[in-house]
C-alpha cells in the first residue's frame, strides 16, 4: 500500500505539467493568429455572419443571403443562440458570438469547408445550404459579351442622382470624377432620379448586352434580400433609341452606397 502510494506521487505533476502546456499551446495559437491578422479577419467573419442571421430571423418575410466568399477552410455552426465558426485544424480557437432569434424558431446551421453558403428564411425555419443556391424568382439572364466602354451619367448634372451616380462609376471605373469617361460611349448606364418613392425601374435598350445587365441588377436585389422591388421593361427613353444600355429609374431614398455597390456588382458578373 506504502509503495503504491510513492508511485502515484509523480503522476501529479505530470499532469500539471501537460495542463500548463495545454495552456501555453493555445496562448501561443492565439499569438500567431492575431500577429499574422487572421483572428481579425475571423472576429469580423464570425460578426457579420451573426449579424446576417439575426437580421434574417428578425425580417418578418421569407428571405435569402448568399455568401460567395471561399470557406473551406472554415465550420460554421449555430447552438442556443450562438453561431461559432471554427478553423480546420488540431490549434484552431473558435470565434462565438450571439444572434438574435425566438425559441420557436428552428435554426439549421451546420457547414464544413463551403466554398460559400446560403441562408434561407421560410416561415419561422432558417437553414443553411453549402454554395450558392439562387431564390426561385432569379430570371435567367441572356448572354452576351462586357461592354468594352461604359458611360455612367446622371440625367441631371446637378440633381439629386448626382452624387449617385459617382458612387456607381468609381465603383465601376474607379477615378476621381465621373466626368472622365464622358468620351466613351460604347455603353450608357443612366440614372434618373424617381420622384415617387417605392420601387425602382430599369428600362433597357433592345440588345442583349443591356437586357442582361437589367436582369443581373434586378437579381443582385433579390439575393441581397434588399426589399426593393425592381421592375425591368423595354426602354421607351430617347437616350436608348440608338445606343446601348440601361436607364435606372431610382427615389433618392434608395440612392444609398449599398444599392450602388448592388448595381457595381452586377456589372462585375458579366
Amino acid at each position: 500500500m506504502f509503495l503504491n502510494k510513492k508511485a502515484d506521487l509523480p503522476l501529479k505533476p505530470m499532469g500539471e505539467i501537460i495542463i500548463a502546456a495545454l495552456v501555453f499551446l493555445s496562448f501561443y495559437a492565439a499569438a500567431v493568429k492575431l500577429g499574422s491578422g487572421e483572428l481579425y479577419k475571423e472576429i469580423n467573419l464570425g460578426q457579420s455572419f451573426a449579424y446576417a442571421t439575426s437580421a434574417m430571423l428578425s425580417f418578418p418575410e421569407n428571405s435569402i443571403f448568399s455568401y460567395t466568399t471561399d470557406l473551406k477552410n472554415y465550420e460554421i455552426s449555430a447552438k442556443d443562440n450562438i453561431l461559432t465558426l471554427k478553423r480546420i485544424g488540431l490549434e484552431s480557437i473558435p470565434v462565438n458570438r450571439l444572434y438574435g432569434g425566438d425559441s420557436f424558431q428552428k435554426i439549421d446551421i451546420s457547414l464544413k469547408s463551403p466554398e460559400s453558403f446560403t441562408l434561407k428564411k421560410q416561415g419561422n425555419q432558417l437553414k443553411a445550404y453549402d454554395k450558392f443556391s439562387p431564390p426561385s424568382n432569379y430570371l435567367s439572364c441572356p448572354d452576351s459579351a462586357k461592354p468594352s466602354k461604359v458611360l455612367i451619367i446622371p440625367s441631371i448634372k446637378n440633381g439629386n442622382e448626382y452624387e449617385f451616380t459617382k458612387q456607381i462609376h468609381n465603383l465601376i471605373i474607379p477615378s476621381d470624377s465621373a466626368d472622365s469617361v464622358t468620351s466613351q460611349e460604347d455603353f450608357i448606364i443612366n440614372i434618373i432620379d424617381l420622384k415617387e418613392e417605392g420601387n425602382i425601374i430599369i428600362y433597357y435598350a433592345p440588345d442583349d448586352a443591356s437586357r442582361r445587365l437589367a436582369c443581373l441588377i434586378k437579381n443582385r436585389f433579390i439575393s441581397a434580400s434588399a426589399g426593393i422591388s425592381i421592375f425591368i421593361a423595354p426602354s421607351q427613353d430617347f437616350l436608348l433609341d440608338k445606343n446601348k444600355g440601361i436607364a435606372i429609374h431610382i427615389n433618392s431614398k434608395h440612392q444609398t452606397y449599398a444599392n450602388a455597390k448592388l448595381i457595381a456588382e452586377a456589372f462585375g458578373e458579366y
